[in-house]
Order: structure tokens, then sequence, then C-alpha cells
């Protein structure tokens, strides 16, 4: 037969053993970032003001008149219309003809300038000088904050029309 042994029960502890205080267990709230990897941000800024506004134009003409627009012909009618509406303030508006493709026309303004530009310009007609066959003028078709958003918007135009 084989001898039994007894074990003893553990000691209480002792006064002069440390207690180490315990705290009860919160749980944080994971933060929104931990959920998604969105990888490394070298550098984010945003640009909530841009410096420029892009307007796109149509020249409206009579049916029977030459389709081309030229640059020299876009920047007089563009001055004229400033001029008129404006006065002399009207001419140091800074007007950059960026394309034109028959006619139409896009042109980048200041942005403070841009909504008294596209007043003078779409108010706009010119007195011609041959009565009502020579009257041009001009038809804002688009103006925006962002190039991209003006341009792409060109293919949508012909949608909802039959």
């Amino acid at each position: 037969m084989a001898p039994i042994t007894t074990q003893s029960a553990p000691a209480a502890p002792s006064s002069t053993s440390k207690s180490v205080p315990t705290h009860s267990a919160q749980k944080r709230k994971p933060s929104p970032s931990s959920f998604t990897h969105r990888g490394h941000i070298l550098r984010q800024t945003t640009v909530s003001r841009p410096p420029f506004t892009y307007v796109q134009l149509s020249l409206t003409t009579p049916p029977n008149s030459p389709s081309i627009l030229d640059p020299l012909t876009a920047r007089t009618y563009l001055t004229t219309a400033l001029r008129q509406f404006l006065g002399i303030s009207g001419e140091a508006v800074s007007v950059d003809i960026l394309k034109i493709e028959g006619k139409e026309l896009w042109v980048r303004v200041p942005r403070e300038d841009a909504g008294a530009f596209c007043a003078a310009v779409g108010g706009w007609v010119s007195g011609g000088g041959g009565g009502e066959n020579n009257v041009v003028g001009w038809r804002v078709v688009g103006r925006g904050n962002w190039l991209s958003g003006l341009v792409t918007g060109v293919g949508e135009r012909g949608v909802w029309e039959d």
C-alpha cells in the first residue's frame, strides 16, 4: 500500500504584504479610425475657397452668321460687355480664355468677380449696326469652382432633350 500524504491549505496573507489596488475594468469606445484603415496620410488640405471660378459661355448669333469664334472677337465681346455693365472698372476684371470650340467658350475669372462677370456677360447684347440680323450675345451655359465639374457637364446637356 502506498502511503497517503496530506497537503495543507495556503496560509492567509500576512499584514506585511502589499495589497494591489483593483480597478473596475471600463471599456473604451473604439475610435472611428480604428474600424477602417486609410493608409498613411502624408499631407491633407481642404480648399474651401478656390481662387478662380470657371464659366462656360455660348455665343448666340443669327442663324445665317458664321459659326466660328476667334480669340480676338471673343475678347472684344467680353470686354464690351464688362464695360457696359460695370463701367471702367469692368475692364479691370481679369479674364483668361481657356478654350474656344465653335461658338462655345470657356473662361477663368477671379472668384470675387464671378457674379458680376456672369451678370454682365449674360445680359449683354450687341447693338449690331445692321439691325436685328447682326445682334449677338452671350449665354451662360455653366459656372463652377472646378473646371472638371464644368467640363463633364457638357455631355449631359442633351440627355433630356429630344
